[in-house]
């Protein structure tokens, strides 16, 4: 099962119609590394990706360690866009750990995690694909400061088309167009607003619209995304006489009860 799925259930929705309702509710979160040590002794860089409006944050760090992770969630994070509902991420000891744990319980953050062996559950694969191929790309004139044009190229992500919701994710964010480099350069930015009272208005107005578009979007990729795991899914059928495996937890822990004098080591 899906860590849709399983939230959707939870939420009393079915996993088709189950999205996430307004802005930097959801943020999925995953490491890529480890890489050549920077200058700086950065290592892994920590993704961190709102599943609303895809908006993204990476933040190169020195280690993997729980305390590393948790305190660079919460400065680049939370302390910038305020607490997440819930946070989804895989069963990786740094993510999986009182450390982290301790920190969702004091800020009342639901933690999700992925079924084993289940990459493609976590969003954050995908970024991390298109995040490569620009780093690797980009390597080879920065050399060992790699960490130094993280930030650019995650901006290019943030400010790009989004086929999953239908916009960019600044434009989600922000509720406008972002001034590029190039606009400045070559003079293409232009002001579409009387005063701020207009942009107050046309902003929260577009807005309005955008989300529900969003909403409809990710409901309609959501269902096509579940129909393609269907198609492929193959239930197994057995018959008198199979050979089959058969696995039996050897623990307690593996069987999901505390420990008692009788179990075996």
């Amino acid at each position: 099962i899906s860590w849709m799925s399983k939230t959707c259930r939870s939420l009393g929705k079915p996993a088709s119609v189950c999205v996430s309702p307004h802005p930097f509710h959801t943020v999925a979160i995953d490491l890529e590394g480890p890489a050549s040590p920077s200058p700086n002794g950065n290592k892994y860089i920590l993704t961190m990706l709102d599943t609303f409006t895809r908006w993204v944050v990476a933040v190169p760090i020195t280690s993997k360690k729980a305390s590393v992770v948790a305190h660079a969630i919460y400065r680049h994070w939370i302390c910038k866009y305020g607490c997440m509902k819930r946070v989804l991420s895989d069963r990786g000891k740094e993510f999986v750990n009182g450390g982290i744990e301790s920190m969702c319980e004091r800020w009342s953050i639901r933690q999700i995690k992925t079924t084993g062996w289940q990459p493609q559950a976590n969003p954050v694969e995908r970024v991390h694909r298109w995040l490569n191929s620009s780093m690797t790309t980009l390597s080879s004139s920065f050399g060992s400061d790699w960490d130094t044009c993280v930030d650019a190229v995650i901006f290019a992500f943030n400010t790009s088309y989004h086929e999953s919701t239908g916009f960019s994710p600044y434009n989600l964010v922000y509720g406008r167009q972002p001034m590029l480099p190039d606009d400045v350069i070559f003079s293409h930015a232009q002001r579409d607003y009387k005063d701020e009272t207009d942009l107050r208005i046309r902003c929260g107005e577009w807005l309005a619209k955008a989300y529900k578009e969003t909403i409809r979007q990710q409901t309609v990729m959501t269902n096509k995304n579940q129909a393609c795991r269907d198609r492929r899914f193959r239930r197994a059928q057995f018959k008198p006489g199979n050979h089959v495996l058969y696995w039996q937890p050897n623990n307690a822990q593996e069987q999901g009860r505390k420990p008692n004098k009788d179990d075996s080591a």
